[in-house]
């Protein structure tokens, strides 16, 4: 295997272990525990991006039931794909990491 899957293999196993190191020490949620949408939040960040004005990646970050497993903990293959491409984006993108994984 050539470097640079190598590495992104170990990021995405180091991301896993933390995703079940939490999911362990933390409740399960239910049905009743879910936070509400937060609808003024929603609208800030649509007139924020209607405006022209650069959403954090904070704010571009969003998970929908289609990206969770049944028991709402861990990540389903929708989700799997998601953090998937966020941490590729992440690693091509970043001065940082761009010096190292990119080649």
């Amino acid at each position: 295997m050539n470097r640079v899957l190598l590495r992104l293999i170990a990021v995405c196993f180091l991301l896993e272990s933390c995703a079940i190191a939490e999911a362990q020490s933390g409740p399960k949620k239910t049905e009743q525990q879910e936070q509400p949408i937060d609808f003024e939040r929603a609208r800030e960040l649509l007139q924020k991006r209607q405006r022209g004005e650069p959403l954090s990646s904070d704010d571009k970050l969003s998970y929908s039931r289609e990206d969770l497993a049944g028991e709402g903990t861990h990540s389903s293959q929708t989700g799997k794909d998601k953090v998937a491409g966020l941490l590729l984006d992440f690693l091509k993108n970043d001065s940082l990491a761009k010096s190292w994984f990119v080649r």
